[in-house]
């Protein structure tokens, strides 16, 4: 892994940082009915709940919710309204993927309109004091390049990803970048763990279990937390909250007979995640509320925060 001076952006971060899959049929998108919630202020509320939850149970516990950046306004799709006090308030930095590359192709740029709608949002964020992390999908050298440098521009920490799957550490991962990773196979939990440990990165953002499916322990979090510089850096969990995944310890096989009320249609991009009515009180309790939650698992282990996947779930139901 090669190494370099800390960029003079990185300090945002710094500030707030130091299977088997069951079969289940494809099920019918409901229309949205007259007394459900308001889609995107059911997942701001969610997201503040988590929040709070998690940091009763830890002040200083990290949250960070990744993409669906439009919930930060007040009115849908209008980058200038006033931000949501109480959102923001609610979390630590934000997530973006594709702002540069991959949103139409992976290591293509993405649609110069589309980023110039996006960074109305990620700017103004960034100028309220909340970190911007942006994994961009992007594989050539020039591209990869390229990417930093506009994420540095922005004062925005990057990663560039070379797979949408996310299963590997890069080569040349600099030491101004954080490491995005979930898929990683390597068999044993001990060897991801010694080759995350190796990494240069300010921080990681991992899957709470390895890929034989055993959860990374308090032990494991403390040897995560130190750079081989001997600096610190903080370990985020990911927790999909507008998704259910059939490979996650919740999924109960009679899912596949009889749907829980709360489980939506396939994500056609992924055929192990299905949609799910995130404001539901059983849905909720398999995230943050009960005692045997994903949330409380990973306070277990010793996680300093949350990476919230699929904010961007509301669109599904408006």
């Amino acid at each position: 892994m090669s190494s370099c001076p800390f960029s003079p952006f990185s300090w945002l971060l710094l500030l707030l940082f130091s299977s088997v899959t069951a079969a289940v049929p494809a099920l019918a998108r409901p229309a949205h009915s007259p007394d459900a919630p308001e889609p995107r202020q059911a997942m701001r509320d969610l997201v503040i709940a988590i929040s709070q939850t998690a940091k009763a149970a830890r002040p200083g516990f990290l949250i960070v919710p990744q993409n669906g950046i439009e919930l930060v306004t007040a009115v849908p799709d209008d980058p200038q309204a006033p931000l949501v006090a109480p959102y923001l308030a609610a979390i630590d930095a934000v997530g973006q993927e594709d702002l540069f590359y991959g949103m139409d192709k992976d290591d293509h740029p993405s649609p110069p309109r589309e980023t110039a709608r996006l960074l109305a949002y990620l700017d103004r964020v960034r100028a309220a004091g909340k970190p911007v992390l942006v994994t961009d999908y992007c594989s050539t050298p020039a591209h990869v390049a390229e990417s930093r440098r506009q994420n540095d521009a922005h004062r925005f920490h990057s990663f560039q990803a070379p797979s949408r799957e996310l299963d590997c550490i890069p080569a040349d991962l600099p030491a101004t970048s954080f490491l995005y990773l979930l898929n990683a196979d390597f068999n044993r939990r001990d060897l991801l763990v010694q080759a995350l440990a190796a990494t240069p990165a300010t921080l990681l953002v991992i899957d709470p279990c390895a890929s034989d499916g055993s959860p990374l322990t308090p032990a494991d979090l403390v040897r995560l937390r130190h750079r081989p510089d001997g600096t610190s850096r903080r370990v985020l969990a990911y927790l999909s909250i507008g998704e259910a995944e059939t490979y996650r310890p919740y999924w109960q096989p009679s899912w596949s007979r009889q749907p829980p009320p709360w489980l939506d249609a396939p994500n056609p991009d992924w055929p192990d995640n299905y949609k799910v009515r995130y404001w539901h009180p059983d849905w909720q309790q398999l995230l943050f509320r009960a005692p045997d939650s994903a949330l409380a698992h990973i306070l277990a282990a010793g996680f300093d925060g949350a990476y919230l996947d699929i904010i961007d779930a509301f669109e599904h139901f408006e």
